[in-house]
């Protein structure tokens, strides 16, 4: 089973079918166990722990929206991105996997 599961703000981009097709943005991310059951060796939010997939929605630069699925380790900050507004464009796709986002910290925004 997938664990749980995280719904936050517009996630499914509910009411923003009004807004400009451009500034709609979306980005996924889902990955599939590589382990045995057996293994312990395992990341939080990392394909060894168990499937996850990773839905988060845009407008113009800031995250309105996010579903989450599974053990991702990435609640806080999405929720955090989607409260403070922050333009959050020039992360792109990179923006789904913070752990590789050349050497930014997104949790550091928000201490």
């Amino acid at each position: 089973t997938p664990g749980q599961v995280v719904l936050l703000g517009l996630y499914n981009a509910q009411r923003l079918d009004g807004e400009p097709q451009g500034d709609v943005i979306s980005y996924t991310r889902e990955t599939r166990p590589q382990h045995g059951p057996g293994d312990d060796n395992h990341t939080p939010g990392s394909a060894e722990n168990g499937p996850t997939y990773v839905k988060i929605v845009l407008l113009r630069g800031r995250l309105q929206g996010a579903l989450l699925i599974g053990e991702t380790n990435l609640e806080e900050t999405f929720e955090n991105l989607i409260l403070d507004g922050i333009d959050v464009s020039h992360l792109g796709a990179s923006i789904l996997e913070p752990e590789h986002i050349n050497g930014l910290d997104l949790e550091d925004y928000f201490d």
